[in-house]
């Protein structure tokens, strides 16, 4: 590997879910002697950040502080665009997944969350087809789960359900009929989301699950030690659904919104696998009993899914995390002639992305002033707004 001497690495996130996804392969390129910053975004709130920064730390890593001037490296590696990220300038800017796969194509798969990104780091083969539109996708093992093994437990099996926050949780669709029946056959344990732990508008969601759960965990709890004593695992529109399937744990969904997180005609992948009757559904609290007793008789089939969607093994991958970024640190991006033809395609992409920006900035000034004269009816008044309109209309044909 040629590299130039210099800051080589920056790995950026927003929680410890993102940090505990990459941390094994992380571990491996600082003993290989990689040097790696680790920067902790503000995207939530202030105080996920300050409880980020402070549980890794404790954890033995160095955390630095976003700096308040261009700091460059080699690579940027992250989970999506965070905030303060124009501070890190980089050659290279590297997504890496921080789960199994997407739950929630909208917003994963929009065009302003993956045109950033010279490359993509993705366990999933769906996840890896979708978005290779954007930049070239490595589909590699998740080392998360190298070597876990179930944990054997006596009394009741523990279900653990795994709520996502937001518009499409089922938090609020539970009931205590339905939490009692859960109980009498189930030890329930929780693990809060930590938007629904940090996020302020999410708090009576978290006192909600806190009093549901028979053992309550926060987010700072890495969700593999959870998944070892699993019997079931229960989500609505998580990703957890899929660690899941891939540690081979049944899992069933709750939810009456499968498919409100869909991106065009491209479906959450939650709700292909419930329409195809791999993973079984209950859209009311009284029949979560029975879902969780059919993704039971259902786990052979939900084990094909892991083989036909997931990298496993790294047999069956010609990637890892560390030959992928070992490969980005060596490459001159002036060579490279698919980095080239990219970044004369984004620079015309930008171009007209900042050109409708300007129209869009003129017509509210328009719709301002023609407020101002909404009792005249004159074509005068309102042709100016008419022509921006039509202006923007055909940018976005373009």
């Amino acid at each position: 590997m040629s590299v130039k001497s210099g800051r080589y690495v920056a790995v950026v996130f927003d929680d410890l879910t993102e940090f505990f996804a990459i941390r094994s392969d992380v571990d491996a390129l600082i003993k290989e002697g990689i040097s790696i910053d680790i920067y902790v975004a503000q995207s939530y709130s202030n105080e996920l950040r300050v409880d980020t920064q402070k549980k890794i730390s404790q954890l033995g890593y160095q955390v630095k502080e976003l700096p308040g001037t261009n700091r460059k490296y080699k690579i940027l590696l992250e989970p999506y665009p965070l905030e303060n990220n124009e501070l890190l300038d980089s050659e290279f800017r590297i997504k890496y997944s921080y789960g199994i796969g997407s739950a929630k194509p909208d917003p994963v798969f929009l065009p302003e969350r993956n045109l950033p990104y010279d490359a993509f780091l993705l366990h999933s083969k769906r996840d890896a087809e979708i978005r290779s539109v954007y930049g070239k996708t490595y589909v590699i093992p998740y080392s998360k789960y190298k070597g876990l093994k179930k944990e054997k437990h006596q009394g009741k099996p523990n279900l653990l359900y795994l709520p996502t926050f937001g518009e499409v949780s089922s938090i609020d669709a539970f009931n205590s009929e339905a939490v009692r029946s859960l109980k009498k056959k189930y030890n329930l344990i929780i693990k809060a989301h930590h938007a629904v732990q940090f996020i302020p508008t999410e708090h009576g969601h978290y006192a909600l699950i806190k009093d549901m759960a028979d053992e309550f965990y926060d987010s700072d709890t890495p969700l593999e030690n959870l998944l070892a004593r699993a019997d079931v695992v229960l989500s609505d529109n998580s990703g957890a659904i899929f660690d899941a399937i891939y540690f081979e744990i049944p899992v069933p969904v709750f939810s009456n919104k499968l498919n409100d997180r869909k991106l065009g005609g491209i479906n959450t992948f939650q709700y292909e696998l419930v329409q195809e009757g791999v993973i079984p559904c209950a859209t009311e609290p009284e029949d979560v009993v029975n879902v969780l007793n059919k993704a039971e008789k259902l786990a052979k089939i939900q084990q094909e899914i892991k083989q036909r969607y997931f990298a496993v093994s790294s047999e069956e991958s010609s990637s890892s995390f560390a030959s992928v970024i070992k490969e980005y640190l060596s490459k001159d991006r002036k060579k490279d002639m698919y980095l080239m033809s990219r970044d004369i395609l984004l620079s015309e992409y930008n171009k007209k992305t900042q050109k409708i920006s300007v129209l869009e900035a003129q017509l509210k000034q328009l719709q301002d002033q023609v407020v101002m004269y909404e009792n005249s009816k004159s074509w005068k008044v309102t042709r100016p707004l008419r022509k921006i309109n039509d202006l923007i209309s055909k940018e976005k044909k373009i």
